[in-house]
């Protein structure tokens, strides 16, 4: 009888499926960098206007986020939000990973986010303010940290 329970667990943990890993968008080992612009600047009303599939808001969903005093700080959308813990300038640790903010324009109109690990990456657009050569310029920065540009949702 012990036998044929042992077997029988034996049997059933072999039946569980491994945890899939999750999609990686960069290169493994390309160099990354973030910004160590004043990220207060990224406060306020967005859109993604770029993703990868995965964690985070997806295209054209609304975004807003928000930073206290301390430098921790919400990224909220319809549906979801991330709570941010600061790291050091530019960067913060969210509920999916490590965020990084790689590249923003000097006005803050668009603002590239992303993991160092490379399983997520968006781009946040300015409602109304952002026209195509600072589109591409972001999707030079994902390319320029290693991100793969093929599987970039716009």
């Amino acid at each position: 009888m012990r036998r044929a329970l042992a077997l029988a667990l034996l049997l059933a943990a072999c039946g569980k499926a491994a945890e899939e890993a999750p999609q990686v968008w960069r290169v493994a080992g390309a160099p990354i960098a973030s910004t160590s612009r004043d990220a207060a600047a990224l406060a306020g009303d967005w859109q993604v206007g770029a993703a990868y599939p995965g964690p985070g808001p997806g295209v054209g969903v609304p975004v807003r986020v928000s930073f206290a005093a301390d430098g921790s700080g919400v990224l909220g959308w319809d549906g979801g939000s991330w709570e941010l813990t600061p790291l050091s300038a530019g960067r913060w640790q969210g509920p999916a990973g490590p965020l990084w903010l790689l590249w923003a324009d000097e006005s803050f109109r668009v603002a590239v986010l992303g993991s160092p690990e490379g399983t997520f990456g968006f781009v946040l657009e300015r409602p109304g303010q952002v026209q195509g050569d600072l589109r591409e310029a972001a999707r030079e920065m994902l390319d320029f940290n290693g991100y793969e540009l093929g599987e970039l949702r716009r």
